[in-house]
């Protein structure tokens, strides 16, 4: 009883710091036989935590284990921001908002022309790192 008890807590703990937890019973021989008390440890926990976590994955057999998944539950989303109105039958915005300034137009800049690359071998030695002699 009192192992279940500081399970759930920790449990809790990761939880609320946004955690996944899995919850496993494992089985030894002949343990394997009743498997039903492995389901109900498990659901115990969750009937405990209900209020608080969303269960990620059931409770399952794989091998030797029964083991089940658990996220927190997400807080309650706050409202959206309001939508804007949709425009009148006459095309005209049904919001009264101000309405934006309009953008300048861009001047019409020549580019400057690319600078000269110079050629020959004296240009690509000059960007090579020194070679190292042997």
């Amino acid at each position: 009883e009192h192992d279940l008890e500081t399970k759930i807590r920790q449990a809790k703990r990761f939880l609320e710091e946004g955690d996944k937890v899995k919850l496993s019973v494992e089985f030894r021989g002949r343990q394997l036989t009743h498997t039903e008390l492995g389901r109900e440890l498990l659901n115990q926990v969750q009937q405990v935590l209900q209020n608080d976590v969303v269960i990620e994955q059931p409770p399952k057999m794989e091998g030797k284990k029964i083991s089940m998944l658990l996220a927190h539950k997400p807080a309650a989303a706050p409202k959206a921001a309001p939508r804007p109105r949709r425009p009148d039958a006459d095309g005209a915005p049904a919001d009264t908002g101000p309405a934006p300034a309009p953008s300048a137009p861009a001047a019409a800049a020549p580019a400057a022309p690319p600078a000269p690359v110079a050629a020959g071998p004296a240009a690509t030695t000059a960007s090579r790192p020194p070679a190292h002699e042997a």
